[in-house]
């Protein structure tokens, strides 16, 4: 009906009085801390140099992953691709218009293989229950990819090609091998084993990079989310407001 995929109100308390604090919108907010979320996996997987990003899905999750990419990373240029929407001019210039001071080139892909071919960072953002990336390993090889919209057991995003190109994933949580189609589909049909997948804040909490990463390298972290992160986003939001 032309409305947000995702959409809900946060109610941001006080934790010693239970008083109400903000009301804010919730898809919102989930979309900023998705998009950084998206851009912390980018600093962490992707090579320093990585200078183009493709967006699969042109939606409110998808423009702020292209938002933070380009903060994250030294980005020169944005392909996008959704599969529904083959009008993509207006979502450029209003991507264009948000990242003025970056002056990104922004391209429009016709199809998917063209935008995996020309980006060295992959994001997908779908509510898509097939994969959405070709399942050809050569044209994976050395991409860094970052997946978010699968956030339910029937969402799958990433094909089989993904598990023959990586040694291991990140993620956030172990639920998220229940929670997520991209890692509870492939741990089922034993393409993909619990000890390949790894988890993002371990990582933080040691202070390294993950892996020396290799010029052609295959990187995936498989974002789920958790509401902690809304919580520690809306809190600064809060913040803000009142300073």
């Amino acid at each position: 009906q032309g409305l947000p995929y995702i959409d809900g109100l946060m109610l941001l308390n006080d934790s010693a009085t239970g008083k109400t604090l903000a009301i804010m919108d919730g898809g919102f907010l989930t979309a900023l801390r998705t998009g950084a979320v998206g851009g912390v996996g980018m600093r962490y997987f992707s090579p320093p140099t990585a200078d183009s990003v493709g967006i699969v899905g042109a939606g409110r999750q998808g423009f702020y992953q292209a938002v933070y990419s380009c903060y994250a990373r030294p980005i020169q240029d944005i392909y996008l691709f959704d599969a529904y929407k083959p009008d993509l001019s207006v979502y450029a210039d209003d991507l264009a218009v948000e990242l003025k001071d970056k002056r990104p080139q922004i391209h429009i892909c016709r199809d998917i293989k063209e935008l995996v071919a020309r980006s060295r960072i992959i994001v997908t953002a779908t509510p898509s229950r097939e994969p959405v990336l070709p399942d050809d390993e050569q044209l994976l090889k050395g991409k860094c990819i970052i997946a978010i919209g699968s956030h339910t057991p029937h969402m799958r995003e990433l094909p089989d090609a993904v598990w023959r190109s990586v040694d291991h994933v990140y993620t956030e949580l172990p639920f998220a091998m229940e929670e997520s189609g991209d890692l509870s589909q492939p741990l089922a049909a034993r393409l993909l084993t619990p000890d390949q997948i790894r988890y993002i804040g371990d990582l933080l909490i040691a202070g390294g990079q993950a892996e020396p990463l290799a010029v052609d390298g295959t990187t995936c972290f498989k974002s789920v989310g958790m509401a902690l992160l809304d919580l520690n986003v809306a809190w600064l939001i809060y913040q803000s407001a009142i300073s």
